[in-house]
């Protein structure tokens, strides 16, 4: 496999200004900070915001028109954000599989620390599995449905996005675990649902709801009797 090609930028030219004003300085100093990001970012189109760059660089210096000079950096701006919004919506799905990879290892290590403890409080096997399967179904599906709305423009750190998607998946089944515990011993109570396949697919929903829709938890244990108090007022 032929090595990856390194990333390749050469530095815009800035032509001396003798007394510069201080619009061209202000303009100077955004160009050589977005170029800053662009070296670091390493993007796809470094290529097209140097020349921008240097379009703006050019007509502040050399054209002496900061008004101009801002509206070459306004598109280099444009390009560079977009850019590192595509990038950043990559890693997210990245991140989301990392994050359903984890509860799959956590899954088998709940019910192979249950099985060598021989709990018999745990739920039952396939239960745990399906929980597990559900509430990252929902965590990936929701991302699915809204990856082209998440604005990640303006988040620089690539392992800041992997980490914040993949824990995820490991909240919806955290809060899949309290609803489980909710549904089965009826904390809260649902119409509609008496029979015992009707119970197991409104804790399936529950699950998948968990991963899908970050209020579902929070509206669920809302609806617990000791998350209330009376007239509003805090129970000691």
């Amino acid at each position: 496999m032929p090595a990856q090609k390194a990333f390749e930028y050469t530095p815009i030219t800035i032509p001396p200004v003798d007394h510069p004003t201080a619009d061209q300085l202000l303009i100077l100093g955004d160009i050589r900070s977005l170029e800053a990001r662009v070296i670091q970012r390493e993007l796809w189109s470094a290529a097209s915001v140097r020349e921008l760059l240097q379009a703006a660089a050019n007509a502040a210096t050399i054209g002496n028109d900061p008004a101009k000079a801002g509206e070459a950096f306004a598109k280099a701006e444009v390009v560079f954000q977009n850019d590192v919004q595509t990038k950043n919506r990559m890693f997210y799905l990245l991140g989301i599989a990392v994050g359903l990879i984890a509860i799959g290892v956590l899954a088998g290590s709940v019910l192979g620390v249950a099985h060598w403890l021989t709990l018999t409080d745990l739920a039952r096997p396939e239960m745990v599995i399906d929980l597990f399967a559900f509430a990252g179904l929902g965590s990936l599906t929701s991302v699915l449905a809204r990856l082209s709305t998440i604005d990640l423009k303006d988040e620089l750190r690539r392992k800041w996005v992997l980490i914040s998607a993949a824990v995820r998946p490991i909240m919806a089944v955290a809060f899949a675990a309290i609803a489980y515990l909710v549904l089965t011993y009826e904390l809260v109570k649902f119409s509609g649902f008496d029979t015992p396949d009707q119970k197991k697919a409104l804790i399936w929903i529950a699950a998948f709801l968990c991963g899908y829709s970050e209020r579902f938890a929070q509206d669920l244990l809302d609806r617990l009797p000791f998350t209330k108090s009376d007239d509003g007022a805090a129970s000691s």
